[in-house]
């Protein structure tokens, strides 16, 4: 009888473990997705910021034209 009730513990052990794992690597999986995307977004970010910073040089390039063509 105690054999009997060890190895039933030992299974339902065995089960909840290869259920651990598998919640695991979906829940790593979701983590990578996770991180891909905010890399992408980062990068569409970054060169956002980088766009806005050369609009805002020409921006002043253009003025100091402006300036000089009205002294």
């Amino acid at each position: 009888m105690e054999k009997n009730q060890l190895q039933s513990e030992k299974t339902e052990i065995e089960r909840k473990y290869k259920q651990l794992l598998a919640e695991y690597d979906n829940l790593k999986k979701r983590l990578d997705q996770m991180q891909a995307e905010n890399s992408k977004k980062q990068k569409l970010q970054d060169q956002f910021n980088q766009d806005i910073d050369e609009l805002g040089r020409e921006t002043d390039s253009l003025v100091e034209e402006i300036e000089k063509w009205q002294t």
